[in-house]
């Protein structure tokens, strides 16, 4: 047995310390039937991991199976050996029955699995079976332990990897970040440039003329570039806070006013409800606005014209002993798909054929 013990410590893979551990109860004991089953962490059943002499599909096993000798033991941590399956309360067992068992041992091992020897041979109860199992006991610990290291290993290695790939790719990013910002500066000039010369030519030309409208158009679109370009720059560079004294309902009412136009030419209705007006908070007064513009935009584009309504509420609330401001904005649209309520707030999702992906996210 200690020659047995030395072969298993000197192994290299889990895998082949079974397959010696099995030859020697073949050849030794007439084990004819060794398996191991694993338990799953955080999981109700035990996986067959290794079946040795037996062709048998065996699935998942169950902790809760009460009629079960294997999961028996396992829960109550108590080695069983049964040298006559007949004279034993096991005798009316089918599974067993069915695989021609006549004699059992069960090894467990608590929160790593248990080892099961089945012989079809009554064993003679002079055999030193005791020895046995203490020896299985030693043998199997050292291999079960090599095998939960080997796995967190495998695990470390492989979040290593992880990791690797995740900062190289992120550092890729970073570089084509600085890049785009770059981009987005040059391509910013000339469109301001073209939009003061659109301004200019829409004073020129006579009202409600087709070159107005054309020009309208192209003022339009220059506006929407610059947009997007403000919002791609305010993502890839977010500047500090300037944390200030403001009015909670001025600001409300200043956004208000740049949406304004849009509101009135789809004829929406604006709900104003605030609960404690002249109410002083502490923000930074461009990206509260900047906030407030991006949702109020968003309701805006989700209602019908004619019949959208968007809810304006704002109220001093409480949290973790904290005074606080709540702003809510609710509208009348059809309202976030469920599965797209996770990715709202990543950077370029966006549901809107025309939409940056960015408003939230900033």
């Amino acid at each position: 047995m200690n020659h047995l013990i030395q072969q298993i410590i000197e192994v290299n893979h889990f895998d082949e310390g079974m397959d010696i551990l099995y030859e020697f109860l073949k050849e030794n004991y007439h084990v004819d039937f060794f398996k191991l089953y694993l338990v799953v962490p955080y999981q109700t059943f035990l996986i067959p991991k290794y079946l040795y002499g037996n062709n048998q599909n065996l699935g998942p096993l169950s902790l809760h199976e009460n009629k079960s000798l294997v999961a028996y033991s396992y829960n109550k941590n108590k080695e069983i050996l049964i040298t006559d399956i007949s004279e034993s309360d096991q005798s009316e067992n089918k599974l067993l029955k069915k695989q021609g068992i006549n004699a059992i041992i069960c090894i467990p091992f608590i929160n790593q699995g248990i080892a099961t020897l089945e012989f079809k041979k009554i064993i003679d109860k002079e055999y030193p079976l005791n020895d046995l199992i203490y020896a299985l006991k030693t043998i199997l610990s050292l291999l079960l332990n090599r095998f939960y290291f080997d796995t967190v290993k495998n695990q470390i290695k492989d979040s290593y990897k992880e990791i690797d790939q995740k900062i190289t790719f992120s550092n890729k990013l970073s570089a084509l970040g600085q890049l785009a910002s770059a981009l987005a500066h040059e391509i910013k000039n000339p469109t301001n440039i073209i939009y003061m010369l659109i301004n200019q030519l829409i004073e020129d030309v006579e009202d409600n003329s087709d070159m107005q409208e054309d020009l309208f158009v192209i003022k339009e679109e220059t506006e929407r570039i610059n947009r997007m370009l403000s919002q791609f720059l305010n993502f890839a560079k977010p500047k500090t806070p300037e944390l200030k004294p403001l009015y909670a309902d001025q600001c409300i009412q200043n956004t208000l006013l740049i949406i304004k136009p849009r509101v009135r030419q789809n004829n929406i209705k604006i709900k104003i409800n605030l609960e404690d007006k002249k109410v002083m908070i502490k923000a930074d007064t461009d990206q509260i606005k900047q906030i407030l513009l991006n949702i109020l935009l968003n309701a805006v584009e989700a209602v019908e014209n004619n019949t959208g309504m968007i809810k304006i509420s704002g109220k001093i609330t409480q949290k973790k002993g904290s005074e606080y401001y709540l702003i809510r904005i609710e509208d009348n649209g059809p309202g976030i798909p469920k599965d797209s309520i996770s990715s709202i707030f990543e950077p370029f999702f966006s549901e809107k054929g025309s939409g940056t992906g960015l408003g939230l996210s900033i």
